[in-house]
Parts: structure tokens; sequence; C-alpha cells
């Protein structure tokens, strides 16, 4: 996994960070250089179901990320490809993925609905209690894989940057596009059967 790294290893712009480069040769520097950036890009630019989390929390999470992409010899860090987009973007998949993962351990219906609602977003537009309520009862009635999908795109992903986060070969990006559109229509037609104009809420 070696290759010239596009800026410092703290740039959280380059698509391939420096300390890329050192996973083999400098171990124990690559750790320290990618925990900083970690640390760095989810305090500058924390994704909307982060921010969802209690501080303590948000921290754990961020503490669990950077351990679980150094184990096995930086082994999730090594499936990260260079498509021309930055490094945290595929950083953050992996967070949110692994956010969601969390809040289903802990309450499967209850803590994970409350996180992926994205209230920070719902207060930043002005929604009102009940839109936002209405909002969460049509969170829950979609699949894991769905209100994965819509952090994903209310945090600016796109469907390829998503189907890096799954691993699934290039050729499965329009499924991932179909899929998103899919998820997209359905909570429409939710806060539609609630009386809620999704415009107000996913434009």
């Amino acid at each position: 996994m070696v290759r010239k790294g596009t800026g410092p290893a703290n740039d959280i712009d380059s698509t391939w960070p420096a300390f890329l480069d050192r996973i083999d040769i400098e171990p124990r520097r690559a750790l320290e250089e990618f925990h900083r950036f970690a640390w760095k890009l989810f305090e500058a630019r924390p994704p909307i179901i982060l921010r969802s989390l209690e501080p303590t929390d948000r921290q754990d999470r961020i503490s669990d990320l950077v351990l679980s992409c150094s184990e096995e010899s930086f082994q999730k860090l090594r499936s990260y490809s260079d498509i021309g987009k930055p490094f945290a973007a595929w950083l953050s998949t992996v967070l949110v993925r692994q956010v969601i993962n969390w809040l289903r351990s802990r309450k499967p219906s209850e803590e994970l609905n409350e996180a992926v609602h994205a209230s920070d977003t719902a207060q930043g537009i002005g929604l009102s209690n009940r839109v936002v309520e209405s909002l969460n009862r049509c969170m829950a009635k979609l699949s894991e894989k769905c209100r994965l999908y819509l952090v994903c795109l209310a945090d600016g992903m796109k469907p390829r940057e998503i189907a890096v986060l799954l691993g699934v070969p290039e050729d499965e990006n329009r499924r991932i596009s179909d899929d998103t559109r899919h998820c997209r229509k359905r909570l429409r037609e939710l806060l539609l059967a609630e009386g809620v104009d999704p415009e107000q809420v996913t434009a």
C-alpha cells in the first residue's frame, strides 16, 4: 500500500494522506498521524449522526473507529481505494456505519431511530416538533439499509461513496443509486401519509 501521498498527513481534503504510505514502513507513526487526522476531521466536520450523540459517546465512537482501522495491521485502512474523492469522505462513511451498528446493539429501534432522524438538520431548517415526530416515525418504518443510505445522503455522500463503504464492485454502483432513489421515494410516501410535505423535510 505504498504510493506518494497527495498532501500532509493531517490534510483532511487529501485523497491519499501521507500516513497511508507509512503503514508498512513506520506503523507506529502511521497510527499517530491517522489518530490526529481522525480527530481533526470529526471535530471539524462531524457527520449528522455523530452530532446527535452525547459528547462522551461521540468521543468514544471516534476512538473506536481509530482502533478498528488499526487492527490486524491496518486491514480496514488497506481496503481504502483512491477514487478521486477525499479520504475523509471514505472515513466518514465507515464512521457512520459503525455508529449505526453501535446504536443498534444498544437499543435496536429506539436509539437508532432517534439518532438517524438527523435532529440537527431538522432544527437547522426550523421544523416543528410535530414534523420532527412524524419524521421519526417514518424513519422507524424503513429498513436498516434505507436508514443507512439516508444518513449517508444527508451528510452529502454520493452513491459511489456508499458503494465503497459496502465494499461492492464498481458495476454495482447503479444498483446502489437505484436503492437510494427507492429509499428516498419510500420516505416521501411515508411523510405524505403522515400529512407532512416531503419538500419541507427532504429538499
